[in-house]
């Protein structure tokens, strides 16, 4: 059934203040037989300030039961039992099916309950608030306070976030606190404010960033990648599949013990000229097939390559796709294999399927600025055949395969131009991206039976878009940690062409998340370029900084037998929150002057000299001004950089609070010497 199509009666709470964790249904009230069972996810345990109004809102989310945001609905908002009081108590659902209230605590400390109700239903959800005193401040700093006095460049990690002191030396000094949440869900959400007192003013000119023309750098360029596009598909093709697993791993058992395995829909005999019946539905998983011609127009050792028959004209040639297969043989193949491991090879013909496929051009809405490059698809794992032992995906193509843009230059698939150049300087590393999807969905549901089946979204994003670096340091004659700049970049005419072909997209990936870390987590439960960013410089900085590099530590992960941060925890150690914690540091002080010590560097890229060539460096630091609070929100995963100077002769006091309480566990503090 089309979601769209239930009625508008049925109605599910989420709670969206705080991790959602706890899954409760709620039975209808006795006599509302019209209000079915809805969802209840509870959240985050909230905190407020003896009679101070929170700065983080209570927020419910109403939906159907099928998931799809309810907007224009009255929630009710009460304090149902200690005290504080709830403002607005009466609220209407936004576009996203959000209502939202603010507590303010009471006169004194404890807990109390606020309840969300949908007007009508019996749906509600309930907050538990613990009330606390205010956090005694310090007011100055003396002789007896501990003063922090770091050497240009010094880097101190772990600092208490109220009274830190910290002096100016005989010359004056600049520093940059930066408060970091170590929660590791990365839809909690902490506010807070920090204060600075007895600080001077920063030397204007603060860092000179290198001006660039953009003429060689194709980055700035429209189209840009869509990840919404595949983060759709994805999502209903895992939702369809999951619950097939087990019968999907029983069934590669079988057909493993038999040989000379024959596979109808992409046999091993397979000849260019030849063409196959394919299902290309991007919409359904295993329901409603689309079933298109696609013509085979090369064949290698590793690849079978196949045009949609009903593609628009003008697309590349024999010899291209040719050269294409020859490419993903020699190129892509052995650096995506030597990285993640072979992918698995149900359908017995020893290759890979790449399928040009105007499917993948539909994912775009007419005249949109984006394109999508190309998807895989992890229904085609699963057989298509049930029996009445074992469930099947019908419209599955029973092979390992995926999805590429096809070249489109009269635009005539929903208006967008797709030209074959456009479609040449993206598709070997759009190639490289979704072949590591596959590797992994085939290794963890058929090699490693151990293994959780589906890696983390933001993980696997991370790991396709390392294998488009891994693509560039092997066509450029690079490697990592060798802190290439734009110099470098521009140095020869192959460089600049391997960095404009496999590199640039994840450098504007990342500088998107560099326009708002505090808000953006490298491992936040989606695929937006700017999760797909941050994931991936995180996983070139953990790689970066393994004694005695980087090894097979992509093999690892990939291999593993837990996903997302337990994924990561596995493989580089226990500390590996610390670690991330670092290199949210190092996002800011990596090429910020000399002396900046190891673990605070970025070895491989020197972002500070390449993204400008991009439109900027983003990264958004506060001048602190003295006696003035500067708020903030920091998600899981988030990162805020205060700047403030220090007087020649001075100490400064720095306090960091939460509406006037401690600030979480989960914040911890480093502070940067700049000057």
């Amino acid at each position: 059934m089309n979601q769209r199509s239930i009625l508008a009666p049925l109605a599910a709470l989420v709670l969206a203040a705080g991790c959602g964790s706890d899954k409760v249904v709620v039975p209808a009230q006795q006599g509302t037989s019209a209000v079915p069972l809805v969802a209840i996810v509870s959240g985050n345990q909230q905190q407020a300030v003896v009679n101070t109004q929170s700065t983080t809102p209570l927020v419910v989310r109403v939906t159907s039961t099928a998931g799809t945001p309810m907007s224009g609905v009255q929630v009710r908002f009460a304090v149902t039992s200690g005290g504080g009081s709830v403002t607005p108590t009466q609220a209407i659902t936004d576009a996203n099916g959000n209502a939202s209230t603010l507590f303010t605590g009471g006169s004194t400390p404890g807990t109390s309950q606020v309840v969300a109700q949908v007007q009508g239903t019996g749906a509600q959800a309930a907050f538990s608030v613990t009330t606390v005193a205010p956090v005694p401040l310090a007011t100055s700093c003396d002789a007896s306070s501990p003063t922090q006095v770091l050497a240009l460049g010094q880097v101190v990690t772990g600092l208490a976030p109220t009274g830190l002191c910290v002096a100016g030396g005989p010359n004056g000094s600049e520093y940059t606190l930066v408060p970091f949440n170590s929660s590791t869900v990365a839809g909690s959400t902490t506010a807070i404010e920090v204060t600075g007192r007895t600080i001077g003013v920063p030397v204007p000119t603060g860092l000179v960033m290198p001006s660039a023309s953009l003429a060689s750098l194709a980055a700035a360029q429209a189209p840009q990648p869509d990840a919404n596009a595949e983060s759709a598909l994805r999502e209903r093709w895992t939702r369809a599949v999951a619950p097939l697993v087990p019968d999907a791993r029983a069934w590669y058992d079988r057909r493993n013990a038999r040989s000379g395995i024959s596979a109808a829909v992409i046999p091993a005999t397979v000849q260019v000229g030849d063409v196959l019946r394919l299902n290309v539905n991007s919409d359904d998983a295993c329901s409603n097939a689309t079933y298109h011609g696609a013509r085979v127009t090369a064949v290698s050792a590793h690849a079978v390559i196949a045009v949609d028959t009903l593609n628009p004209p003008g697309g590349f040639t024999a010899a291209e796709y040719q050269s294409l297969a020859t490419t993903f043989d020699t190129l892509v193949y052995p650096v995506d294999v030597n990285a993640f491991g072979a992918p698995s090879d149900i359908d017995g013909n020893g290759r890979v399927l790449i399928l040009y496929t105007r499917v993948v051009n539909e994912m775009t809405p007419r005249a949109s600025n984006s394109y999508v490059g190309g998807f895989f698809n992890g229904r085609d794992l699963f057989p298509a055949t049930g029996t009445s032992a074992m469930a099947g995906c019908p419209t599955s193509n029973v092979g390992e395969m995926f999805y590429m843009l096809a070249p489109d230059s009269l635009g005539q698939v929903n208006g967008n131009v797709r030209t074959k150049s456009m479609v040449s300087t993206v598709t070997v590393s759009t190639i490289a991206h979704e072949f590591q999807h596959l590797i992994n969905a085939s290794r963890r549901l058929f090699v490693n039976r151990s293994a959780v089946w589906n890696e983390e979204v933001w993980l696997n994003e991370g790991l396709s878009h390392i294998a488009e670096e891994l693509v560039f340091y092997r066509t450029s004659g690079r490697g990592p940690r060798q802190d290439i700049d734009l110099a470098t970049i521009r140095s020869s005419a192959t460089l600049l062409d391997a960095f404009n072909r496999h590199a640039v997209a994840n450098m504007q990936r990342y500088r998107s998340y560099l326009a708002n870390p505090a808000t953006f987590s490298p491992y936040a439960a989606n695929d937006e370029l700017s999760t797909r960013g941050a994931a991936w410089a995180l996983l070139r900085y953990l790689a970066d900084h393994l004694a005695g590099g980087e090894g097979n530590v992509w093999y690892q992960l990939v291999n593993s037998n837990t996903s997302g941060l337990a994924n990561l925890q596995g493989v580089f150690g226990a500390t590996v929150m610390s670690q991330v914690r670092d290199w949210a540091t190092s996002n800011y002080s990596d090429d910020l002057l000399t002396g900046i010590t190891n673990p605070f560097q970025q070895p491989s890229w020197s972002f500070r000299l390449i993204l400008p060539a991009l439109g900027s460096f983003p990264l958004p630091v506060v001048t602190l001004v003295d006696g003035v609070p500067s708020p903030t929100s920091l998600v899981g995963g988030g990162a805020a950089y205060f700047h403030f100077a220090v007087s020649a002769g001075r100490t400064a006091l720095v306090n960091v609070t939460s509406g006037g309480a401690a600030p979480s566990a989960t914040l911890q503090f480093t502070l940067v010497r700049t000057r």
